[in-house]
């Protein structure tokens, strides 16, 4: 395993590390929804044009809303 940092707010910067990846686990730092709703999709975009690849996300920032 090897852990490797890039900056998920320029989503390309990911794309060098992942030659030969078969996994990826992600932590998702961004707790503004405005800024999920415009990066996740580019994250997964560009971690699923690499072919098959498993991602877990976790989000600590994440607050319950509703019951």
């Amino acid at each position: 395993m090897d852990v490797v940092a890039a900056d998920l707010a320029d989503p390309d910067t990911v794309r060098p590390h992942l030659h030969g990846v078969e996994a990826v686990f992600l932590i998702w730092p961004f707790a503004d929804p405005a800024a999920t709703a415009q990066l996740a999709p580019r994250v997964v975009d560009v971690l699923a044009a690499v072919g098959s690849l498993w991602v877990a996300e976790s989000a600590p920032q994440i607050k319950r809303t509703s019951a």
